[in-house]
């Protein structure tokens, strides 16, 4: 498993929160649509993109397919219900990650210096892709390799 979001999604939106803050808002139209997110953009909010429903739609909004939010929430789903089929545990990466974006504080956004905000959120970023790496070689070594395990080779019974 690995989160659907295309492999240039999450370094895009995360360049974008590093960016100086005086070149950022004109980044926001083409960061929109690189995440194939401008028409919802526009059919919810009829405006010239603005950072915090950006960072909204992009990255906490769980309709929004192309979110981080739902994707987490998509891949929770889907390895728990593939632990209760096959017995296994679901790892705690994806937890974690699901409650940190839960208590992430948007209201940060709408203070008129939000560089913390946005490096915070970048950080968080990295975490979540780190995350959906880690949860691909789990689901990867206990599903796809039918091989034995290297520390059996080295300890053999």
């Amino acid at each position: 498993f690995v989160m659907e979001l295309p492999p240039y999604h999450r370094p895009l939106v995360r360049s974008v929160l590093l960016t100086p803050a005086q070149d950022r808002e004109r980044m926001l139209d083409w960061l929109l649509e690189a995440c194939n997110s401008i028409v919802t953009y526009r059919a919810r909010y009829r405006r010239v993109p603005e950072l915090l429903p950006v960072v909204h739609l992009l990255v906490f909004d769980p309709t929004n397919p192309h979110s981080v939010v739902f994707q987490a929430q998509a891949l929770m789903r889907d390895l728990t219900l593939a632990s209760q089929e096959l017995g296994h545990t679901v790892p705690p990466h994806i937890g974690e990650l699901e409650r940190r974006l839960e208590r992430f504080d948007l209201t940060a956004f709408e203070a008129e210096e939000c560089d913390p905000a946005c490096a915070r959120l970048a950080t968080l970023l990295g975490d979540a892709w780190e995350t959906a790496q880690a949860l691909s070689d789990d689901v990867h070594n206990r599903f796809f390799i039918h091989t034995v395990h290297a520390s059996r080779l080295r300890n053999p019974a």
